[in-house]
This record gives structure tokens, sequence and C-alpha cells, in this order.
């Protein structure tokens, strides 16, 4: 199994390079870009075989794109530091379904949290 990482953040993309190293992972990729201006087509004639797609957006939320991206995936993993921009985006992901999730409080006594969403295709 290969995986495919995109990250737009210089520091993200050579932290995440790093602890691939450290960790002896072999089968991690990382591409300086958005995920959404990934061409799958070709990824897949490359010998990538996607089942899995993994979405950390901004605040903002998943652009137009991104949201119509995920509906090609059987499994997606979400994750969220904003309720509202999660909910805008799920009420518009018709095709995926919530199998579970998880809070997660990463900065105690503040209002922020993380929520990370199992959705399946329906």
């Amino acid at each position: 199994r290969q995986v495919l990482a995109t990250e737009v953040d210089g520091n993200s993309l050579a932290a995440a390079k790093a602890c691939a190293k450290e960790a002896k992972i072999e089968n991690l990729q990382v591409k300086k870009c958005r995920a959404e201006d990934m061409d799958f087509q070709q990824l897949c004639d490359l010998g990538y075989d996607f089942s899995t797609l993994l979405l950390d957006p901004p605040r903002a939320g998943l652009s137009d794109r991104a949201r119509e991206m995920s509906s090609r995936f059987d499994r997606v993993i979400y994750i969220s530091c904003n309720p509202q921009t999660l909910v805008r985006d799920l009420s518009r992901m018709e095709s995926l379904r919530i199998q579970g999730a998880c809070l997660f409080d990463q900065f105690p006594w503040t209002e922020h949290a993380e929520v990370a969403l199992n959705l399946v295709k329906t």
C-alpha cells in the first residue's frame, strides 16, 4: 500500500517528511499542493489505488471541488476544527454517512476542539 499526502504549508510539509523518515515509513509520498488540484486519474494510472481520503481543512471548511472529490471515495476521515463549516460540508456530502465520531480537546480551557469523523459511502 502507498500513502500520498498533500500539504500547502512548507513547514508542515517538511515536518511530515521528517516524521516519516524518523519513523522509518517508506510508503509515504508527500507533495506540496492542494488535494483538490491532484489529478487522481493520472495517479491511478501510475498504480495508486485510492480507497480512503483524509480531509483536514482550514477553519473555512472544504472547497466545492474538495467536497465533490470526496464523493469518489468509499471512506473519508474528516477532521474539523470548526463546527459550523463541518455541518455545512456534511450537508453537501450526501453520498456519505457518519459511521463514527470522536472529539479531541487539544486546547484545554478554551472553546476550541477538533472532531474526527469516519464517513462511509451510503
